[in-house]
């Protein structure tokens, strides 16, 4: 603990940070490699740091037990394996606490909720009529170190890909927080623009300057009441659904796949004018 806490003298430069995207994978990879790169920076528990000493001991503490009641030739080897034991437990109990030990420098490098993002994405990936999902991130480089914020996954809707965006985050495994949807609308830079969050049963739309906003039905046909956190897939449904068809809306005659993804995903469609 102790030498992780002096392993570096911090002094934050001026980070300037810049958006960057990456494939699903790549995130893999940075969530894996990074920490490792970063060891004295980045604080970085993982469960088998502190599982495996308790069985070390608990190995310990058994072999009297079995050698005296089962096998007493056991004795023999009892010494060896108690240093071994011991020794093993103690370096793993050192190496996990210096690895999960925040110092001066964690705030700045630490991959907080990319894993959960990285999950986010491989959920939304499986929605039919959503393309281009990948992870986006704050990426700020300084004399050869880099550090990211605010992770979340980047979509779009199938057929409308130049038009449309979906953004997520997540920071618990398992949970959506947030969703944005956007629809450029093609007057100068507007665009439309629904929300979801956590709290929320329905999304809101808001329109162009219009900062009020209010609420809009879901899209999607389902027995679910209100959707809620865990409800990722029917909440990334719902935005998909809501983007096509103010797409649809827009452009009648220009409506092939929009349609064929509204199929897809289970959404009412508008009646036939």
């Amino acid at each position: 603990w102790y030498g992780k806490k002096r392993a570096v003298t911090y002094v934050a430069p001026n980070w300037v940070f810049r958006p960057t995207e990456l494939t699903l994978d790549e995130a893999k990879s940075l969530a894996k490699e990074y920490p490792t790169a970063n060891l004295r920076l980045v604080a970085y528990g993982r469960m088998w740091y502190f599982m495996v000493p308790p069985v070390l001991l608990l190995l310990i503490l058994a072999i009297p037990l079995y050698a005296a009641d089962i096998d007493r030739s056991l004795w023999s080897v009892a010494p060896a394996v108690y240093a071994a034991s011991l020794g093993a437990a103690t370096a793993i109990a050192v190496y996990g606490a210096f690895r999960a030990t925040a110092n001066d420098a964690t705030n700045d490098f630490d991959l907080s909720f990319l894993r959960e993002t990285i999950w986010l994405g491989g959920v939304q990936a499986q929605v039919p009529g959503l393309t281009r999902v990948r992870v986006g991130l704050e990426v700020a480089e300084f004399a050869g170190y880099r550090v990211f914020r605010e992770p979340h996954v980047i979509a779009t809707v199938q057929g409308i890909e130049e038009e449309s965006r979906i953004q997520a985050w997540s920071e618990e495994v398992g949970a959506l927080k947030r969703l944005l949807a956007y629809l450029a609308t093609g007057h100068g830079h507007g665009r439309i623009v629904w929300s979801w969050h956590a709290r929320d049963r329905d999304f809101w739309k808001t329109t162009g300057s219009d900062t009020s906003g209010y609420y809009v039905r879901p899209p999607v046909r389902t027995r679910v009441r209100e959707m809620s956190v865990k409800d990722i897939d029917l909440v990334t449904r719902n935005a998909v659904g809501l983007v096509a068809l103010e797409w649809l809306r827009a452009h009648p005659d220009d409506t092939t796949t929009v349609l064929d993804v509204l199929n897809r995903i289970g959404a009412s469609l508008p009646a036939p004018s």
